[in-house]
């Protein structure tokens, strides 16, 4: 993954933090959806592109411990039909993914959207 990503989502979780930005629960109908395959330890989340007519800006992935697994911008994710997809790799042991998607609201500037998703346990 890009350094710049890195430092995207650095900046997004300050920006948090210090309650520039509020998460917001997903709402049911773009609540994204989160796959693992434990055998091959890879993941992928889908996100809806446009919510409420307002457009997807960018999504990101993090582990257990609040670091970036997986970032990318709505054209980096863009999959047509299937919506946006975000892939990333689930390290052995990783109990949940959290999903963030930000999109741009005219109204209330940026909404950052969370989601925290218990990945199947190793056998």
């Amino acid at each position: 993954m890009k350094d710049s990503w890195k430092d995207f989502v650095n900046e997004m979780e300050d920006s948090i933090a210090s309650g520039k930005y509020d998460i917001i629960p997903f709402p049911e109908s773009i609540k994204p959806k989160v796959e693992v395959r434990l055998a091959t330890r890879t993941g992928a989340a889908f996100f809806m592109p446009v919510k409420e007519g307002q457009p997807l800006i960018a999504a990101y992935i993090l582990d257990d411990d609040g670091n970036v697994i997986a970032a990318g911008s709505k054209d980096d994710m863009d999959m047509g039909g299937l919506g946006c997809v975000l892939q990333f790799n689930a390290s052995k042991g990783m109990k949940a993914a959290t999903s963030r998607a930000i999109y741009d609201t005219e109204s209330d500037g940026v909404a950052v959207f969370s989601r925290m998703t218990l990945l199947p346990e190793d056998k």
